[in-house]
């Protein structure tokens, strides 16, 4: 079991005693995460953060402990990484800079775990990560569907701009985009939404295999609900 602490809760000693080891024998060894048949090992202290293998392992040793449930289930979930953390290069008054990873915040350690393990649904980069001025860390535009930051991909989400992801998908399951053309329009409850084939031809690739996601998704989850209807008739 995980416990989750607020850090600005003040909980009695005797219960952050009892979190912090429960939470120690809970954490599995880095050892446990395998890239291209080699287990994880801890990078020294001046590791070099050009070095993929050795950032995506110091990430993953601070991922593998954290305190966030969330985070805990999308490290731990996946053992065997499909990719490794490459940073981009940012230009800062003219000159190239590679940024610096920082997990200080349940969000961006949410965003790099899921970077880490979750399968790519996208073929390219959404827009934000085409723009030289994201602030998303990582140099590959990696996303994983509706069910993962809502469509959204890990680097919009780490930068706290996953709303403004291309891949972005609303609650209603309409892109934002789209949904601003309905409310406008006066479909806000969308039932005068006509998927074209002149909408298809102005999407990307990426976005038309989440949305063939979605559509899969909603078409189990009503024939699941169907089936059960049956079952209870009979």
């Amino acid at each position: 079991m995980i416990y989750h602490y607020n850090l600005r809760s003040k909980p009695s000693s005797e219960r952050f005693e009892q979190a912090q080891t429960t939470m120690s024998d809970d954490v599995l060894p880095l050892s446990n995460w395998i890239w291209a048949g080699t287990a994880l090992e801890k990078p020294g202290q001046d590791f070099d953060n050009n070095d993929s293998l050795q950032l995506t392992s110091h990430a993953v040793d601070q991922l593998r402990s954290a305190e966030y449930n969330d985070v805990r289930e999308l490290i731990e979930a996946v053992p065997v990484l499909p990719r490794l953390i490459k940073l981009k290069e940012l230009r800062e008054n003219g000159r190239k800079v590679t940024p610096k990873l920082k997990l200080d915040r349940q969000q961006k350690m949410s965003a790099i775990a899921a970077f880490v393990t979750i399968p790519q649904v996208n073929t390219e980069s959404c827009q934000q990560c085409k723009n030289k001025k994201s602030r998303g860390p990582c140099s590959e535009c990696v996303a994983g569907g509706g069910h993962v930051f809502n469509g959204a991909c890990t680097n919009c989400q780490f930068s706290s701009t996953a709303s403004a992801c291309s891949f972005y998908i609303a609650a209603t399951g309409k892109s934002r985009k789209r949904a601003r053309k309905g409310s406008s329009e006066g479909d806000e409850d969308g039932r005068n939404f006509d998927l074209t084939t002149e909408i298809l031809k102005q999407r990307s690739t990426a976005e038309l295999e989440i949305w063939i996601g979605l559509i899969k998704e909603e078409i189990e989850s009503r024939e699941f609900a169907i089936s059960r209807a049956h079952l209870r008739r009979a």
